[in-house]
C-alpha cells in the first residue's frame, strides 16, 4: 500500500519481519473463526485487483463464506491518494522473482481418493525420512496448495517435486527447469513422466510412495482441481 501510494519501504539485506501473537488477548474475538483470512481477504479485495484471485484460491475461496464488511470507503481512500495498480507493484517495485501460478492444468489440495480427509502436503515434522507425506485435509493450510505447471512441474511456490529414485521417495528442492516431471492422467493417477511409478498412499499409513502405475488402486487415485487461473 505504501508504495502503491507513493511511498517508499525497503527492506534491509537479511533482516527478519515478524508478527508475535500473544498468549491471551485483552478482547474478545467473538464467535469468528477466521480473523486473519478475513482481514486478509478485506486487503485482497481493496489492493490486489485482479492478483486476488489467488489468494482466494489458496484459502479455499473462503470470501464465499465469510462476510468481509464493507470496504467501499477504503476503496474511495484509495482512488483519492491516486494510487498505483497492483499490477504496478509487480512488475515495477516486486521484481524479485516470484512465481504466479497462472496456466496452470490443476491446482489446488490433492486429496486421495481412498480417503478423502487425507491429503498430499510437504513434510515439515520429519522432512528427511519422508518429505512429502500425507496428513488430513485443511482448507487453509498452504504446505497442501500444490499447482501443476505447464511444464510439468508440481510447484508449491518455490519449491517442486521430484521422484528420487534412488532413495525412493518424493522429495522437494527449489524449482529448476528440469526438476521433476509429472502426469496428472485422466484416470487420476498422478506419475513421473519416464517411469512407470505413481504416487500412492500407502496401505493403511499416511506415508506417500512410489508404487509401479496401477489405475484399478484405489491408493494411486487422486482428487486435484483441473483448472487454471488467469489474470484479467
Amino acid at each position: 500500500k505504501t508504495w502503491m501510494c507513493g511511498g517508499r519501504l525497503e527492506v534491509i539485506p537479511c533482516s527478519h519481519i515478524a508478527h508475535m501473537y500473544r498468549t491471551s488477548f485483552p478482547y474478545s474475538w467473538g464467535n469468528s473463526t477466521y480473523i486473519h483470512e478475513r482481514n486478509c481477504l478485506r486487503v485482497a479485495e481493496v489492493w490486489m485487483d485482479q492478483y486476488k484471485i489467488f489468494y482466494q484460491d489458496r484459502i479455499s475461496n473462503l470470501q464465499n463464506k465469510l462476510n468481509i464488511g464493507d470496504v467501499t470507503e477504503r476503496k474511495a481512500l484509495r482512488e483519492r491518494l491516486k494510487c498505483q495498480s497492483f499490477d504496478w507493484y509487480m512488475k515495477v517495485v516486486h521484481t524479485a522473482d516470484i512465481n504466479i501460478p497462472i496456466n496452470t492444468t490443476a491446482i489446488g489440495r490433492i486429496a486421495s481418493m481412498r480417503d478423502s480427509s487425507q491429503c498430499i502436503m510437504k513434510n515439515i515434522m520429519s522432512p528427511s525420512n519422508h518429505p512429502i507425506t500425507a496428513a488430513t485435509c485443511h482448507p487453509q493450510n498452504t504446505d497442501q496448495y500444490f499447482y501443476l505447471t505447464k511444464e510439468n512441474q508440481i510447484r508449491r511456490d518455490k519449491y517442486c517435486m521430484f521422484y528420487d529414485a534412488v532413495k525412493d521417495i518424493i522429495d522437494n528442492e527449489n524449482c529448476r527447469k528440469e526438476t521433476g516431471q509429472w502426469e496428472y492422467r485422466m484416470d487420476n493417477t498422478i506419475t513421473s513422466i519416464g517411469t512407470d511409478r505413481c504416487i500412492s498412499l500407502s496401505n493403511g499409513q499416511s506415508n506417500i510412495i512410489m508404487a509401479i502405475c496401477n489405475s484399478s488402486d484405489i491408493n494411486q487415485l487422486w482428487n486435484w482441481s483441473r483448472k487454471s487461473l488467469v489474470l484479467t
